[in-house]
């Protein structure tokens, strides 16, 4: 299994990503960096995006898919569920 090193994803390879608008993928670039933060080192492979597509027209929260299988909301305030 290699290792993730922080900051090396590349957002445009993960599916979804470029069918997202700009404020969404901000969206998902700042909350996963803000969820990458708090994970240790052994976590933070497995959070790894995979997937992502909006949540919602009405807002900008994206459902983001992880490499590990599980999926979350991220949400435009930096939050996820």
């Amino acid at each position: 299994m290699s290792k993730h090193k922080g900051g090396c994803v590349n957002y445009k390879n993960v599916k979804g990503f470029i069918k997202l608008t700009r404020e969404q993928q901000q969206v998902l670039i700042s909350t996963h960096t803000k969820h990458q933060s708090i994970l240790g080192m052994d976590q933070k492979y497995g959070y790894t995006p995979v997937e992502v597509k909006a949540a919602s027209k009405l807002n900008s929260s994206v459902i983001v898919k992880f490499q590990n299988g599980e999926w979350m909301h991220y949400t435009a305030s930096g939050d996820w569920y």
